[in-house]
């Protein structure tokens, strides 16, 4: 994951038309750190990939990659979450729409269950304009990291 979110700062800092010392200075770290960081060799703490996130304009879920390219790889997370006791399970409802469901009976199932509870709260306060856009994006970022 390091590469990958090496790679995709160092684009990010280039299309932003920054050189890797601004980002140091605004890191108060040296420019070898940030080389480091842009080749892999190093990961930047949760605090730093804010502040290189909020240099670039992106968020940090636009500079994280999780490997989820293809539908195979969404697949594979959602049985790891079926393995993992959390109670992920598939289902379609009557229009034909693919959905995760909780199998209430799984040993993890309660923590799933309030993660999508939040989730879903989240993105209900974002749809009726009780949270700006910059609001849910800083808490979906809080939790990716």
């Amino acid at each position: 994951m390091s590469e990958e979110l090496g790679r995709n700062i160092a684009e990010a800092r280039k299309a932003a038309g920054l050189r890797q010392h601004h980002l140091a200075e605004a890191m108060g770290v040296g420019k070898s750190y940030v080389s480091m960081v842009e080749s892999g060799a190093r990961k930047p703490t949760d605090e730093q990939l804010e502040v290189i996130a909020g240099l670039l304009g992106k968020s940090v879920s636009d500079l994280v990659d999780f490997g989820l390219s293809t539908a195979e790889d969404v697949l594979g997370l959602l049985l790891r979450l079926e393995a993992a006791g959390c109670g992920a399970v598939p289902s379609v409802d009557d229009a034909g729409n693919a959905a995760m469901g909780v199998d209430g009976s799984a040993q993890h199932a309660p923590k799933l269950d309030a993660a999508l509870r939040q989730w879903a709260n989240m993105r209900s306060a974002l749809d009726s304009g009780e949270i700006t856009e910059e609001g849910y994006a800083a808490w979906r970022d809080a939790r990716i990291l």
